[in-house]
């Protein structure tokens, strides 16, 4: 088998842009949600029922400047609102319609912003290696 070589920083770039995409679609789709869901309850009611979709998309420019802080927001996010889903509805076939596709891909994005951010590290730290260790040679030769 041949050994693949694969570049960390292509790797890293795709993972962001997927949380992000995946972070977007959800934010979005959970804004049209709330303007379908808040027919004739006005303005006010509008932007109530928008506000999940405000702060998830609140919280993905925040995971895409700190990912691991961003991430970790997502995760909880995504965690809470499949147990809120979870104590609202009784244990069903409803369960899994509403709380999967509303809490998974919070869930999702939040671990690949985590992902992206420690493969960033760790390349760091692999590229600036040599440049840590210390001399072999003896002082005095010149």
């Amino acid at each position: 088998m041949s050994n693949i070589d694969y570049n960390i920083d292509q790797v890293t770039k795709w993972l962001r842009i997927i949380a992000v995409v995946i972070t977007l679609l959800s934010g979005f789709f959970s804004m049209f949600q709330g303007i379908l869901s808040s027919k004739g309850l006005g303005l006010g009611g509008v932007l109530f029922h928008m506000s999940p979709g405000f702060f998830l998309l609140f919280v993905a420019a925040i995971a895409w400047q700190w990912g691991i802080i961003g991430g970790a927001i997502l995760i909880m996010l995504g965690i809470i609102v499949f147990f809120l889903y979870l104590s609202m509805l009784e244990l069903n076939l409803l369960v899994f319609i509403y709380a999967l596709p509303s809490g998974l891909p919070p869930i999702v994005a939040g671990c690949l912003f985590i992902i992206s951010k420690v493969r960033v590290r760790k390349a760091a730290t692999v590229r600036d290696a040599p440049f840590n260790r210390k001399s072999t040679t003896p002082n005095n030769i010149e």
